[in-house]
């Protein structure tokens, strides 16, 4: 029996009354809560008062009227009535560990002689002098992880990295807190360790502050990982915080094999970041380095019968956080590790899964009614999978749920449909199912989204794939792949998640890669007449053709009623010139997904023209300011590549009629710069009673790398100019 166990019982029996019972039902609840929470733990006792104070130390007695509890300051005696709660606490901890002087890590040691120096790491807000993960895999496909993290805090706002989570599937794997604790010097540093200043404390992690509840509550069919989260106490500048935990694989789980990416850079510096796997000798595997950031020391070598991998990287400097920059997994070095396979049997695997759905759904009268109703009136195949499109992204609600998180087996069409409820993974299947049931052939891909990272395809497993898109056969549509999830547009359009993936085809393993849209439907287009009123305001009058992203975001207006309108797109050219008007607006077919959208408007903005000298009138150019801003290239050197998910176009035309009783007297030259896929160009013209003011700015490319930077930065200067050219009329007349 635990020390805490007897404890209660022995303040149990010192009651005859109903404490005594309620003191045996709490203890009946402690068990299961620590059997549920099996570790090595430690104990001490908290008392919580009436005004929210808590002592830590240890409960000598309680009973109706009194409570003993001792604390390193004395015995403390309470009446009954200043007392809100009496817990038995435990921690996670290593024994014999309660002091810094007392930790036998030769690693913790190192950091608490010669913590990380602020000077130093000036930028720094915590160094991590240990993040290490440890695989060991079984011959029967199960395995554990350990992870461990020591870091230093340096600033306050790192304190909020010391609450941990991570998840685990409990039908088939089992946690373990191994311990968690926050580890300080003490005010004397160096003194303090030695034993000569102020003491250090350590502060391990309570039992309290763990909970494991379970992923995605609101989304009852998909609730099967939990996440497991705790926090480490009294971590402050100058702390070290330690902790250790394991998930243990105890049930082989064929959709769920063992595959593991580690990245070996992040935004804080680190000492070293490390990888073990270890397997069974004569047990295949396969992985991947890439050395893109930092260099990893790759290690193998032979123990006790198993094979043992070791990737190491020692000294990281922090990436520096910067505008536009790719996704970390696109960005650091990385190692990728799996079981043997290939994606010929990747893909039967998964082909497995779904044909018995897909010919079972196939023939469900439910299935049938669903899509008769969808493609009732259409006549054609192209026809009919668009409104088949448009249905789905409408009337199906999409959750964040990944096969990841869930299962790689898709789940029953039909009761996608009753419950219009599906996780990505689960509306691409159903849209291959639904487009099948209409005769529109088509071919199912999982593929990999851009933003994680480049396919690593030496290192066949699903675990890396995540997305079911479809490919349609060109007779049946004019569009090749699609994935139903914006009701705004379309099946033309490719959503920016599944713009550039790559991954495999389910019916025949062999590689595909989903085009980008072209920037010319990727566009923005604008046509306006500025006219100049006699008190130096300017009227607006502009007409918007949108496609693409562009025509996403204006589409959504289709749920707005007349007046929130309104007020939305009071508030958007507000934003482009203080204190405008909003006279008149207009969409043109905003119901009609099918047609063109475009979106006119008319708008005024007072005191915009300046008069200078009382016979010039001068025009700053009126265009949205931060259309042409340069701040995203402000400064001279940058580390990362930009990215953006898409490509894209915005070109405009604007007419500026000449005010009556005046002539043109001055306006600017045009700009003109371009760069491999990049091209700006503007220009400045006259006709009759008009100046006619023209550009363009095309981004026919998805990445920037670093080494162009200085290219890029120049082009964006250059069209920044547009937004400060002005032009000068000359009055002509009295009038």
């Amino acid at each position: 029996m635990k020390n805490w166990e007897k404890k209660l019982l022995h303040m149990a029996e010192q009651n005859d009354g109903p404490e005594k019972k309620i003191l045996q039902k709490f203890l009946i609840c402690l068990i299961g809560i620590f059997l549920f929470l099996c570790a090595e733990i430690g104990s001490c006792d908290v008392l919580t008062l009436n005004n929210g104070d808590e002592l830590f130390g240890d409960a000598i007695s309680a009973n109706q009227g009194l409570v003993q509890f001792k604390t390193p300051e004395g015995v403390r005696k309470l009446t009954a009535t200043e007392v809100l709660k009496l817990e038995f606490e435990s921690f996670r901890k290593i024994d014999g560990e309660d002091s810094p002087e007392k930790i036998k890590d030769p690693v913790v040691r190192d950091s608490l002689a010669n913590f990380p120096d602020e000077d130093h790491y000036q930028q720094a807000a915590r160094v991590d002098v240990l993040d290490e993960e440890r695989y060991d895999l079984n011959n029967d496909g199960t395995f554990s992880s350990e992870f461990r993290e020591l870091f230093a805090v340096l600033k306050e706002k790192a304190r909020e990295d010391a609450n941990f989570s991570f998840s685990y599937f409990p039908d088939i794997e089992d946690f373990q807190i191994v311990y968690g604790r926050s580890v300080s010097p003490g005010a004397g540093g160096l003194a303090s360790f030695l034993g000569t200043g102020q003491k250090g404390s350590v502060r391990y992690l309570s039992d309290r502050t763990i909970a494991d509840e379970s992923d995605f509550a609101e989304i009852p069919f998909y609730q099967r990982r939990h996440t497991v989260k705790f926090a480490i106490p009294e971590v402050n500048a100058g702390t070290l915080v330690d902790v250790k935990f394991r998930v243990i694989r105890k049930k082989n789980d064929p959709l769920k094999p063992f595959f593991v990416e580690k990245h070996f850079q992040d935004f804080e510096p680190s000492k070293i970041s490390r990888l073990i796997v270890s397997v069974p000798k004569g047990k295949k595997v396969l992985y991947k380095l890439e050395e893109k950031s930092v260099k990893v020391k790759t290690q193998i070598q032979e123990e006790n019968g198993r094979t043992i991998y070791s990737f190491e990287a020692a000294d990281v400097p922090a990436l520096l956080e910067e505008p536009q920059m790719p996704s970390l997994a696109r960005m650091v070095s990385r190692v990728t590790f799996s079981v043997e396979n290939d994606w010929t049997k990747v893909a039967e695997t998964i082909r497995n899964l779904v044909v018995p759905l897909e010919e079972k759904a196939l023939k469900d009268p439910v299935l049938s009614d669903f899509v008769e109703k969808t493609c009732q009136g259409k006549m054609k195949l192209s026809e009919k999978a668009r409104a088949l499109y448009i249905c789905l992204a409408r009337d199906i609600s999409v959750v964040g749920v990944s096969p990841e998180d869930f299962s790689y087996q898709p789940s029953d069409p039909v009761e996608i449909i009753k419950r219009r409820q599906a996780s990505l993974y689960d509306l691409g299947f159903l849209y291959h199912v639904c487009l099948r049931k209409l005769g529109v052939e088509n071919e199912l891909l999982l593929l990999r989204e851009k933003e994680t990272g480049n396919l690593v395809s030496e290192v066949p497993t699903f675990a890396q794939l995540g997305i079911i898109g479809v490919k349609i056969a060109s007779e049946s549509g004019p569009f090749a792949f699609n994935l139903p999830v914006c009701s705004e547009v379309g099946p033309e359009y490719l959503h920016p998640a599944i713009q550039g993936a790559v991954g495999i085809s389910i019916q025949t393993g062999l590689p595909v890669e989903i085009p980008m849209i072209q920037c010319d439907n990727e566009s923005r287009q604008v046509v306006s007449k500025v006219r100049i009123l006699e008190n130096g305001s300017i009227r607006v009058s502009r007409v918007t053709k949108y496609s693409g992203n562009f025509e996403i975001d204006m589409r959504s207006y289709k749920n707005f009623r007349e007046k929130e309108i309104r007020v939305s797109l009071e508030n958007i050219i507000h934003d482009e010139f203080h204190g405008a008007k909003l006279l008149d607006f207009k969409f043109e077919n905003l119901q009609d997904v099918t047609k063109p959208l475009s979106l006119s408007i008319e708008f005024e903005v007072p005191d915009f023209a300046l008069k200078s000298g009382g016979d010039f009138l001068v025009l700053p150019l009126p265009v949205d300011q931060s259309e042409y801003s340069a701040t995203l290239v402000g400064p001279n050197v940058r580390q990362s590549d930009f990215y953006w998910p898409i490509k894209t176009q915005r070109s405009q035309e604007m007419e500026i009629l000449i005010p009556e009783g005046y002539s043109i007297y001055a306006f600017p030259t045009g700009d003109w710069a371009a760069f491999g896929s990049l091209f700006y160009h503007s220009s400045f013209g006259f006709e009759i009673n008009k100046v006619i003011f023209r550009d363009v700015y095309q981004r026919d490319t998805d990445l920037i790398p670093s080494e162009n930077y200085k290219f890029f930065k120049k082009l964006i200067e250059e069209k920044s100019k547009t937004s400060e050219r002005w032009i000068v009329f000359k009055k002509t007349s009295n009038k």
